[in-house]
């Protein structure tokens, strides 16, 4: 069952990630052009800029964690769960800035200017934080599934004496799903596992 859970919140971090390879240069686009041309909160447009531009960042920072630290080490591991946290703080940021203005915004120049806002760039934010939070819970299910796939394999080994084909097949498979989600090294280090899963090889 929580193998079918994972699986199953893997496969929507899918279309989330090419989601996001579509809207991240449209929402940067839009918050340099329009920086602004959103009065009625102009941290709106500023935020499109930040939380887009820190994707670019994070996936560069990614790169180069991959190529030039090890991946199993401390370093690895602390420079990716900083970036998830900056992550989670943008997203709070843009919540902050987009969800008071819904009932009060204006898409017309030629009506309240006090509370206009472009409106390409104020649906796009929209979906930026509804795609952020979407994507921040399917990790999160992830890790939770995760971890109580740890508990419930924590009494056969992996690898090892006492290790059996099922073992090696079920912590792979873990591996091979929880690898593109953030947080997941975590749930391995809280239940005390040494190894990460889709390192192991099956015997």
């Amino acid at each position: 069952m929580w193998e079918f859970c994972i699986l199953c919140c893997g496969c929507l971090l899918i279309p989330l990630y090419i989601f996001a390879a579509l809207l991240v240069p449209a929402g940067l686009a839009l918050g340099i052009i329009n920086l602004h041309n959103c009065p009625i909160d102009p941290h709106l447009p500023l935020w499109l800029i930040y939380f887009n531009g820190f994707v670019f960042v994070r996936a560069i920072i990614s790169c180069c964690v991959s190529c030039c630290c090890d991946k199993d080490g401390w370093c690895a591991a602390f420079i990716k769960n900083v970036v998830f946290i900056g992550d989670i703080v943008l997203m709070i940021l843009g919540a902050l800035y987009l969800f008071p203005l819904i009932n009060s915004v204006n898409f017309e120049d030629s009506a309240d200017l006090k509370h206009f806002c472009n409106k390409p760039t104020y649906i796009v934010a929209f979906i930026e934080i509804a795609w952020a939070w979407l994507y921040l819970f399917v990790v999160i299910a992830i890790c939770g599934c995760t971890v109580c796939l740890l508990l419930i394999g924590g009494s056969t080994p992996p690898v090892g004496e006492g290790a059996t084909s099922d073992g090696a097949k079920h912590y792979q498979f873990m591996g091979y799903v929880t690898a593109t989600a953030p947080g997941v090294d975590l749930a391995h280090k809280f239940i005390g596992r040494g190894e990460r899963s889709g390192d192991i090889e099956m015997r």
